[in-house]
């Protein structure tokens, strides 16, 4: 898999996918994070979208299991969210929106996880995430890093739907 972007993009999507469904999900703790980051390097040398839905279900088993006490998955979560913020599309912020929703992010599980999911937004978010990236904003402005990464999402949303913007995220009028 670690050439794949050297040989034709249809055979390595599904080469990706084949790998994907032989090891997901992924069950050997020790080897999970090798197997699934050997699938996302993959879909990261691909940046083929149609590799998205697979990127989701990782995502989604992360964030199930971490709810299920096992906060190791909740870390893990990073990983397939940096993945996802390099092939977005906006037909995806939906499902960014209503997955953050559902995840506890306490302590320690706060700026990986949620930089990638922010930066997500900055790439293809739209006026409907402005709320959201505010609330995180201010309730982790003791944090500058994280409101950093909100600022940046809420000025590159203005600009694409080129709407005026208050100076920053943590004082604008939503």
């Amino acid at each position: 898999m670690k050439n794949i972007k050297s040989i034709d993009s249809l055979l390595g999507v599904k080469l990706a996918d084949c790998y994907f469904r032989t090891h997901f999900p992924f069950d050997d703790d020790q080897k999970i994070r090798f197997k699934m980051g050997v699938f996302l390097e993959a879909v990261e040398d691909l940046g083929r979208p149609k590799l998205i839905p697979l990127v989701k279900d990782i995502a989604e088993m992360l964030i199930t299991s971490s709810k299920n006490s096992d906060k190791q998955d909740g870390f893990d979560l990073e990983r397939p969210m940096r993945t996802l913020a390099s092939i977005v599309r906006p037909s995806d912020e939906d499902w960014i929106l209503s997955k953050l929703g559902e995840t506890d992010f306490g302590p320690g599980l706060e700026f990986p996880q949620l930089r990638q999911a922010i930066e997500c937004f900055a790439r293809i978010g739209s006026i409907k995430s402005l709320p959201y990236i505010q609330k995180v904003a201010i309730e982790h402005k003791e944090k500058t890093y994280v409101p950093n990464v909100c600022q940046l999402a809420y000025e590159q949303i203005c600009n694409r739907e080129k709407t005026s913007k208050a100076k920053d995220i943590l004082t604008a009028k939503l």
